[in-house]
């Protein structure tokens, strides 16, 4: 019997423990031809009373939140929420027999595994943030430790198959530092 990867055994104990409170990272977006809110590269929405959205789009954010249950998709009513810097990225325009690129940007010997997927989904840890990652299509893509300048940066091949123009890779990377889990804001770019 083979191991579940890290991500999917994550995501399937946390099934049972969906907890009312959640962190999150990513850039706000507005939904267009709505008054409504989104985690870009995710179907994750944003709702707030207490602060206007509308100063956040287009800004990488750190929000704190309660996830509102149940609602499809998901949505968080946001409690606190400020700016804060990207540490993940997928740069560039991937095309087929070209490369799939990740970057990251955080503290130097941060061990961080990449992980990409076909759709996005939610699964939140009390502690670590939010997985945007659908469970069942999610595969980890790239392993490496953040160098003294504070930067990784991976490329994964892409096979010159004309099947795959259009399809849209979401990922998201899991950060762990002096011990302690975290997960990075997503991504996500079209093969073309």
């Amino acid at each position: 019997m083979r191991p579940l990867p890290l991500l999917a055994s994550l995501c399937f104990l946390s099934s049972s423990l969906l907890a009312q409170q959640v962190t999150l990272r990513g850039k706000v977006e507005d939904i267009q031809g709505t008054s409504r809110f989104r985690v870009d590269c995710t179907d994750t929405e944003l709702t707030s009373s207490s602060f206007d959205l509308n100063t956040f789009i287009g800004q990488q954010v750190l929000i704190q939140g309660t996830r509102v249950l149940p609602a499809s998709p998901p949505t968080v009513e946001v409690t606190s929420i400020v700016a804060s810097a990207a540490v993940f990225e997928i740069p560039g325009n991937p095309q087929i027999g070209g490369t799939l690129r990740f970057e990251l940007v955080t503290t130097p010997g941060t061990r961080a595994s990449v992980y990409a997927a076909r759709a996005p989904g939610f699964r939140s840890f009390p502690t670590a943030g939010v997985v945007f990652l659908d469970p069942v299509s999610a595969r980890l893509a790239a392993v490496g430790v953040v160098s003294g300048a504070g930067t990784l940066s991976f490329a994964i091949p892409v096979p010159a198959d004309p099947i795959l123009i259009g399809l849209t890779i979401h990922a998201q990377a899991a950060l762990v530092a002096s011990g302690t889990l975290r997960f990075t804001n997503p991504d996500c770019k079209t093969i073309q």
